[in-house]
């Protein structure tokens, strides 16, 4: 069989200026190398959609997730701590009130954040980032199918999404429907189009 690798220690540490911190590197080495169509490639690609979502990663790669339902902040947060490995004492979630209320997921993990953006999570302004769908989630059916999953629970509310293993029902939204014409537009849109036909999930309350 052969492996694929996405993403490697090297790659990810390149970026740093000075020593690296002995904490981050045991984050890296616990995610790296990291190999096309494994578990935690389709875990990643999951939250890179989150970030481009309505996440955000800032330029000390905090990385912060909006949600109108706290509970499901709540289900995001223990999916990092459990599949990451990220301590619960670096993520906090707090009430805000912005055009309505929702809430915010911060996580303080410069090294999770290092790793979002080497796989193509976008950083900063989104709206004035020109973003594209990473090529090794395009490739991935499986990994394509996490990423887009990720954008629908941000983005639709009339839809109910079943998931294995993460938030049980999906209340869906179209708080940000410019994201997606963003993407339509600024992405390929063969490779957008793509995205949505791999995409195959259970749908009710339309």
């Amino acid at each position: 069989m052969h492996f694929i690798n996405i993403l490697n220690f090297e790659e990810v540490v390149s970026g740093y200026n000075g020593p690296i911190p002995q904490k981050s590197k045991d984050c890296f080495y616990r995610w790296l190398p990291l190999i096309q169509n494994s578990e935690m490639a389709c875990e990643f690609a999951y939250i890179v959609g989150k970030v481009t979502g309505d996440g955000n990663l800032d330029q000390l790669f905090t990385s912060r997730f909006i949600g109108q339902y706290k509970e499901d902040l709540e289900a995001l947060k223990e999916l990092l701590a459990n599949k990451f490995g990220i301590k619960r004492s670096q993520m906090t979630i707090r009430e805000r009130f912005s055009k309505g209320r929702s809430y915010l997921l911060q996580v303080n993990n410069s090294a999770f954040g290092r790793t979002l953006y080497a796989l193509g999570a976008p950083k900063g302004n989104k709206i004035k980032t020109n973003f594209l769908v990473p090529r090794w989630i395009m490739v991935s059916v499986d990994s394509s199918r996490y990423f887009l999953q990720a954008l629908l629970e941000d983005e639709l509310t009339t839809i109910k999404v079943v998931r294995k293993a993460h938030v049980k029902t999906i209340r869906i939204n179209m708080r940000k429907s410019y994201l997606f014409s963003y993407l339509l537009k600024e992405a390929h849109f063969d490779l957008t189009f793509q995205v949505f036909q791999n995409f195959q999930a259970k749908r009710s309350s339309i």
